[in-house]
């Protein structure tokens, strides 16, 4: 067998840089180990057993009771066809010819391979890694390819048939064919690559017992096919089992060969032989002689599918397979799902020591200080955002709930919005702001690290709001889904004109149907809602509508949603504050403590965004009807939002509150970009808003950090005040927000509306040039000197780095100056550009190669002007140098 010991090198390192290592827990009982497709090898060499599964983790085990882990095994290249962070399914270990093999499906979510049914098809294949050792690493072999890469194939398999011929047995996905398959192929001798063609053993409609309700409304077989495992009876019958549905039940059956070879012909038992929500299975006979088969529970919790491993014992002395029940080692009981025992001083299960050598451990230890950190992915803000696949994303004033995926049953996170056309319209010609926002649809996005996004589909449109109706106008928005155990059932609500609108789903990807509209007027004194999301609490499953009275929003209200009269709606109601006007209502929950957010009333402006907090979903929230500004969110009105909702992304090492926020303003003349996320940190109770540029997420640690190139401006294209400052009227302001302005010479800055302008309402045709509506104006009517700068520092969260800095800027001026500069000023050195000459058109100005020291710099803008002169400012960016 041949390995590649450079590339060897280079996997081990990808491997270790894109998956890092979850903490490892001892004395873990089998039902508190969420996993999918677990299979367990019971390596007599070692008497341990190995459980795998989808994620590319290991867990260890002596007596099938307790479990230790979880381990990373798997050694991926990122150069390679699976990418640099592929995912990882149904992995499982065979041993063969004194080595150990992973046979495990990858998934680069990058590459799409093909378009079905409007459904783009993910570049995805099974694939063989090899290992000396059970515990890994496992690595690929020659062989970079083992199925045809314009195929999704899934859920390989290892059997040697009656020859002594090895063949990998696997799925051909049902999303690409329509019906899927059970197929088979020839390995090489030592598995290191695939012989021939494939040969079809039977398809998914060949099922007696699996059901599906087709498009035309009729019922037939499912088309899935899941899960393949060969064995042999006592009666030397060789059989298959594998999962499929029953309408949205996930079961196993079993199929057997009428030849006694793998080429068959296959015959399908009639009924399954699990229990309802248990599949994916595999078989391995325990060190005291039992065939066991382990198995993935598939159940809802709280609209969630939560999946375990679970064992049962099998019988297959005779002719066919029998299950005789759930298996319980040594008579132990297991443990609730719900539990999670503390860390043990327990050694973990010993194990023969891996043979690596010596330069790759070293290589192995370095790179294990820093764990995870391929898996940081950016977030960008000041930028439209587009899907995995370069399609715009289009979601506003919705939500972000966490729901099983369909298809893997695992936990995925659902961004639900509205659609607006005039969305499309601003993201293609930022240079307009439009005059109103027709309702497109309500989009659904999912994504299982909240950064790579696919589009699933409108699951309220407008036919289903407006049905034959010709006024295709007024107003939809702030919007949020539910699920309600009680109904099995999804609930969608949202507001419409001055009303609620209910709409009702059996899936969590719609399409939803309009169920009623509510006047909120018998509870709260109007008919409508001021501003309203859903807050889903994950500790209980329970959600709330989260809503302001809709007159001068002075009140807020929170009712749980639920089932009343066969109908999901609103249980009850409780205003929980009262005091100035605020909207952008919503919650997020964080150490157990309930944070209710909003922001000012400054129409579809950003605006300060504020807090109060209670130990409890209903209150008292604290401190009563005085809500708090976010400290960190003051310099920029909210990175120039408005609070949208939460995210809380429970990490393995951290937990991470996000902040959403929504850029509304008529679509939209304030920056660039309709979602602005940016992570909180907080002083004990006390929440701070870190505005950021970009930064970097880790959504399985829950770990973040600054992304390399952030731009550290503040308020950099002035969008943050989009009225004429200095303002008179909401918010009544002297000063740009996140600027100083000295006067040094010339008429002082005041409310007075003869003297100076701090801000220049950008034109349409500046608008092709410079972002959004706003930009820095120095002029004055005297002579004058004047310096607009900012001080940049690190705040209590995020250290500002040493290092160098390229400062850059639009400028637009008249002659007329003695000294017009941008410059830059940290540790006692000063670095600046001049501007010589008159700019009738937007040009950038430049400084190179500025040295930060003391993890302080002030930038900023000196005029030196006759009166009449002026110097417009627009675009800042202070970012590392590369």
């Amino acid at each position: 067998m041949q390995y590649h010991l450079p590339i060897v090198l280079l996997w081990v390192a990808c491997s270790c840089l894109s998956f890092g290592q979850r903490p490892v827990r001892f004395d873990l009982p089998l039902d508190s180990i969420r996993l999918s497709d677990p299979a367990i090898l019971a390596d007599s060499a070692t008497m341990t057993y190995y459980m795998t599964g989808t994620g590319g983790w290991m867990w260890k085990s002596a007596d099938l009771v307790t479990w230790e882990g979880p381990y990373r095994i798997v050694a991926t290249d990122p150069t390679s066809w699976m990418g640099p962070d592929p995912m990882i399914w149904a992995a499982e270990l065979h041993q063969y010819k004194g080595k150990y093999y992973d046979f495990a499906t990858f998934t680069n979510r990058d590459v799409i391979i093909d378009t079905v049914a409007g459904k783009a098809i993910e570049r995805r294949a099974s694939h063989v890694l090899v290992s000396d050792m059970p515990d890994g690493p496992y690595v690929p072999m020659v062989d970079s390819t083992y199925l045809p890469a314009d195929m999704s194939t899934l859920d390989g398999t290892f059997w040697v048939d009656t020859d002594g011929t090895p063949y990998m047995v696997y799925c051909y996905e049902w999303l690409q064919n329509q019906n899927g398959t059970m197929e088979m192929i020839e390995l090489k001798p030592d598995l290191s690559g695939t012989v021939g063609e494939a040969t079809l053993l039977f398809r998914a409609s060949d099922s007696p017992w699996s059901r599906q309700k087709r498009d035309d409304g009729t019922v037939g077989p499912s088309v899935v096919t899941d899960g393949p495992w060969l064995f042999r009876t006592g009666t030397g019958r060789l059989g298959m089992i594998w999962t499929s549905w029953v309408h949205d039940i996930y079961v196993q059956g079993v199929a057997y060969s009428e030849s006694g070879n793998l080429r068959g012909p296959w015959t399908q038992e009639p009924e399954p032989i699990t229990p309802d929500n248990f599949g994916h299975g595999m078989l391995f006979r325990s060190f005291g002689g039992k065939d066991l088969m382990s198995v993935h529970s598939h159940r809802s919790v709280n609209g969630r599918y939560i999946r375990h491993p679970k064992l049962f014992e099998v019988d297959l002395s005779e002719d066919k397979l029998r299950v005789v029940g759930s298996y319980y080692p040594d008579n132990q009981k297991p443990a609730t799902s719900n539990q999670h025992p503390a860390p043990s001083t327990k050694q973990p299960v010993p194990s023969t020591p891996m043979k690596i050598q010596p330069y790759l451990l070293l290589l192995l230890f370095t790179l294990s200080l820093h764990p995870a950190y391929a898996q940081f992915k950016n977030i960008k803000n000041d930028t439209f955002w587009d899907t995995a696949d370069g399609e715009p994303i289009y979601s506003q004033g919705g939500g972000i709930f966490t729901f099983a995926d369909p298809e893997t049953g695992e936990e995925t996170y659902y961004w639900y919005g509205v659609h607006y056309e005039q969305a499309e319209r601003y993201r293609e010609d930022p240079s307009v702001t439009q005059p109103r926002n027709n309702f497109a649809g309500v989009s659904c996005y999912s994504s299982t690290d909240l950064v790579d996004w696919t589009f699933e589909g409108h699951v309220l449109t407008p036919d289903e709001v407006y049905g034959d109706s010709d006024r295709r106008w007024g107003w939809l928005g702030r919007m949020g889904v539910a699920y309600v155990e009680e109904a099995d059932q999804y609930v969608l609500i949202i507001q419409h004109n001055a009303r609620v609108l209910f709409a009702v789903a059996d899936s969590h990807l719609g399409p939803f149907k309009v169920s009623h509209h509510k006047s909120m007027e018998s509870w709260i004194g109007t008919s409508n809602t001021g501003d309203q999301t859903v807050f889903t609490d994950e500790d209980t499953g329970k959600s709330y509508l989260v809503y302001s009275y809709g007159q001068g929003r002075h009140k807020i209200y929170l009712s749980e949603i639920g089932l009343q009269n066969d109908t999901l709606t609103l249980l009850d109601y409780k205003q929980v504050f009262r005091g100035a006007g605020r909207e952008g209502n919503c919650m997020f929950k964080y150490q157990d403590k309930y944070y209710l957010a909003a922001s000012q009333l400054y129409g579809w402006d950003g605006s300060l965004a504020y807090y109060l907090m209670a130990d409890d979903v209903m209150g008292t929230y604290l401190p009563e009807n005085d809500m708090q500004v976010f400290a960190g969110a003051e310099a920029d009105y909210a990175h120039i939002s408005q609070t949208g909702f939460f995210v809380t992304v429970r990490g393995t090492r951290d937990t991470t509150v996000i902040f959403c926020g929504d850029r509304w303003a008529d679509f939209a003349g304030n920056g660039l970009g309709y979602n602005q996320w940016v992570p909180l940190s907080f002083d004990g109770e006390r929440p701070y808003f870190n505005s950021l540029n970009s930064w970097d997420l880790n959504a399985e640690t829950g770990e973040w950090r600054v992304a390399e190139d952030n731009n550290w401006a503040v308020n950099a294209s002035f969008e943050a005040d989009r009225k004429q400052i200095p303002s008179q009227v909401k918010p009544v302001q002297t000063f740009l927000r996140g600027w100083e302005t000295e006067v040094v010479e010339g008429t002082p800055i005041s409310l007075d509306t003869l003297g100076p302008k701090l801000n220049h309402a950008n034109t349409e045709a500046e608008r092709k040039h410079v972002i959004g509506e706003r930009s820095l104006n120095m002029s004055d009517t005297v002579a004058f000197v004047r310096r607009v700068y900012q001080t940049i520092t690190s705040s209590p969260y995020v250290t500002f780095p040493d290092d160098r800095y390229v400062l850059t800027a639009k400028v637009k001026n008249s002659d007329g100056f003695d000294r017009l500069e941008m410059y830059a000023e940290s540790g006692g050195e000063r670095f600046t550009a001049t501007v010589n000459e008159a700019n009738p058109e937007w040009t950038t100005i430049r400084v190179d190669n500025i040295r930060v020291t003391g993890n302080a710099v002030e930038i900023g803008f000196l005029a030196d002007g006759e009166a009449g002169a002026f110097c417009l400012v627009d675009d800042v960016a202070l970012v590392r140098r590369k």
